[in-house]
């Protein structure tokens, strides 16, 4: 009995100390859902489209301390986002647009780890280097550098090694679409667009 009470707090311990103090590497997956979004654009009916979806994706870091109690973390990850909108077509009709958005780019962060405290509060910045896009009004499109990303979160380390985080972000798009305002008529001009996006994301971490 005494052994496993031992055990136990030694675990408990264990997973008390901040898992970047000894994590080289990080490696992750998260999912999380965009709201409140804009493209810049106008539908025939001249509202603005709101796309919301679900994305998902890869994440993993180089870490080091640069500051006491701060550490720096540089990597990449690979996202997949999945949006739809619906506008008024000049038949007074609702119809639903969906596309789809993969991206890999750089991501950097800073975390606060204070001794002994499970939980690491972190801001963040990321920039897609490749993007591919398509969709109902968007031909497949590659571009680079397009994506440009700033957020914060919470990482709490409920185990030793291994956190759980819950993250905020706002994303900058430039992209190509079809002008919307001119599908009814047959026409398909492309068009740059300026996009914002507001994503909740939640995801796993293991650090090694």
């Amino acid at each position: 009995m005494k052994k496993i009470k031992l055990i136990a707090a030694m675990a408990a311990l264990l997973a008390l100390i901040p898992a970047s103090s000894f994590a080289l590497f990080d490696i992750g997956a998260y999912g999380g859902y965009s709201y409140k979004s804009t493209i810049d654009t106008q539908t025939v009916s001249g509202s603005t489209p709101d796309p919301k979806g679900l994305s998902y994706g890869l994440i993993g870091h180089y870490n080091q301390p640069i500051f006491p109690l701060i550490t720096m973390g540089v990597g990449l990850y690979s996202q997949y986002s999945k949006f739809s909108y619906s506008y008024k077509n000049l038949a007074n009709k609702s119809t639903e647009v969906q596309y789809g958005k993969k991206i890999i780019g750089i991501d950097l962060y800073l975390e606060l780890n204070v001794p002994l405290l499970p939980i690491h509060p972190y801001v963040k910045f990321a920039s897609g280097i490749y993007e591919d896009m398509n969709g109902d009004l968007q031909k497949a499109d590659r571009q680079y550098f397009n994506t440009y990303s700033t957020g914060g979160g919470l990482a709490l380390t409920f185990f030793p090694f291994l956190q759980v985080f819950v993250e905020y972000r706002y994303d900058y798009i430039k992209q190509t679409g079809v002008e919307v305002s001119q599908t009814s008529t047959g026409k398909s001009n492309l068009q740059q667009e300026k996009a914002t996006g507001n994503t909740v994301f939640i995801g796993l971490r293991a650090n090694l």
